[in-house]
């Protein structure tokens, strides 16, 4: 029987059951007997439910054991754990570390004897061979990768050959993550911690988390469905599906103080990863328009301290412009702020993102934008997004630190100038390098962390330990102030950023 008729079957008695329970306690006296079996005729229907999803959609979900994979020293995507900085400018990234995993992964598509198979990247990222586990068969299969994978969006395709024939289950029916909602029924199917084909039940708990990049790796995780369906290490790659047996999301992360779930998972929109699939299959690689602006601001809206300071309150506020990018060639600047995109308006830097990625190559795109206060309007000419290994290649360091003066802010920073040496390295004229950060200011709660570098606070240039002395005096922690850093990334790059620091309350 399909899923669709079952799972109507099932719905209908829950519906009953939960119209009954808002009847007065006096209409129901009598029928307490009939009200039971209509309440486990309930739970039995949603139990059907449940088992008729596993053996609908299980036959689709793989194990994944990617061997001799050699990864930066740095740590892996999966787990947000406590936030951790570099401990000086200019740090060299860990040596690569050999290892292996094993995690999840779904049938998505068949093309005669061949299996198309989508997991994480990180999953599979630098490994030298790829097994991939199904079940009914008894031989680990043997995958490659189909073209380069997609670093950005932590989804790669794998291709594996099955004999025929193959139960009509083996390629799972993918929904429309558009239309998930929070509250509805969620279930993760995978391999947590390499213990066998695991099925987990939750709601959605929220839709368009933005994580950021975590882990050290070079994906950018936007928009993701939160679920609190229990998802572990080894989840990644498999499917979060919805009541009907349709997958709509690629379980990929889980924030966590331990490693393990504590019913705080995330998955890759299954719209997002649809995309993907068909590039990989097309081009061997995802095509992207490339713009060459950043953002540091988490939630990827313009602060509204900021935005006072800078006359505006909507829009994607630039943070960096790669040297040599569109955006560069056009003459967009760091802090301008972008609020139309052709004909397109920009409220957000994700509005900006989705709108470039959407863009072709080559094609030619009136930017309006905010710029000390005035409205103007440049032309750029879009390109192919670099690789992210290109966008965020390490700098090269010096490792001698010379012992400088410190100084502590009334926000609970303490730093030191900036050698000539470091300036050049860090590529700014003079500035101030953080060394410490207390615990719980106001500085620390924005995401500053040693090693960054002040070149400004509020409006006022800061190229020497005097300068700053000068302008700490408008640093306070009981009001709000703006710095202008270079930042440390985990990965040993640097980029520019403007940092709102709040009182803590």
């Amino acid at each position: 029987m399909k899923v669709g008729s079952k799972l109507s079957a099932a719905i209908s008695p829950i519906a009953a059951f939960l119209l009954l329970a808002s009847v007065s306690s006096g209409a129901l006296a009598g029928t307490g007997r009939s009200s039971d079996q209509q309440k486990l005729q309930a739970l039995l229907s949603l139990q059907e439910a449940f088992t008729t999803i596993a053996e609908q959609v299980e036959p689709a979900v793989v194990g994944i054991r990617a061997e001799e994979r050699e990864l930066p020293g740095s740590g892996q995507p999966g787990t947000q754990g406590e936030r951790e900085g570099p401990q000086a400018p200019g740090q060299r990234p860990q040596p690569p570390v050999p290892t292996e995993s094993s995690a999840s992964g779904l049938i998505v598509r068949k093309s005669g004897s061949d299996y198309y198979v989508l997991t994480n990247y990180h999953v599979v990222q630098g490994a030298k061979r790829i097994r991939v586990f199904v079940s009914g068969i008894k031989e680990p299969v043997r995958a490659t990768m189909v073209g380069s994978g997609d670093p950005k969006t932590d989804l790669a395709l794998l291709k594996i050959r099955l004999p025929d024939p193959q139960p009509p289950e083996r390629v799972a029916k993918l929904g429309d993550s558009s239309t998930v909602r929070v509250g509805q029924w969620a279930i993760a199917i995978g391999n947590p911690l390499s213990i066998g084909q695991t099925l987990t039940v939750g709601v959605i708990s929220a839709k368009g988390r933005e994580l950021g990049r975590i882990g050290g790796s070079f994906a950018d995780y936007r928009d993701m469905i939160q679920t609190d369906a229990s998802i572990n290490p080894g989840n990644s790659g498999g499917p979060l599906v919805d009541i009907n047996g349709q997958v709509i999301g690629i379980n990929t992360a889980i924030a966590s103080p331990t490693g393990v779930s504590v019913g705080i998972g995330f998955a890759i929109p299954i719209n997002v990863a649809k995309n993907v699939v068909e590039q990989l299959i097309q081009h061997g690689e995802v095509i992207r328009g490339w713009l060459g602006v950043n953002t540091m601001s988490y939630n990827r809206e313009i602060d509204p301290v900021l935005g006072k300071l800078l006359g505006v309150e909507k829009g994607a506020f630039v943070d960096s412009v790669k040297e040599g990018s569109p955006a560069a060639k056009a003459g967009i600047k760091d802090e301008d702020v972008i609020i139309a995109w052709g004909d397109e308006k920009v409220e957000s830097f994700s509005d900006l993102e989705n709108l470039v990625a959407a863009t072709p190559p080559n094609r030619q795109v009136k930017v309006r934008l905010i710029r000390d206060g005035k409205e103007m309007t440049v032309t750029v000419v879009t390109e192919k997004r670099p690789p992210e290994s290109e966008l965020f290649a390490p700098q090269s360091a010096d490792e001698q630190q010379q012992s400088k003066p410190r100084t502590e802010s009334k926000a609970g920073i303490t730093v030191r100038e900036l050698t000539p040496e470091e300036a050049k390295q860090v590529g700014v004229d003079g500035g101030v390098v953080v060394l410490d950060v207390e615990r719980g200011s106001g500085a620390f709660e924005a995401g500053i962390t040693p090693g960054d570098v002040i070149v400004r606070v509020n409006r006022t240039q800061v190229k020497s330990l005097e300068d700053f002395r000068s302008a700490s005096s408008q640093m306070s922690r009981v009001s709000p102030f703006v710095l202008r850093v270079k930042k440390l990334l985990r990965d040993g790059t640097r980029i520019g950023t403007t940092v709102v620091v709040k009182p803590v309350e």
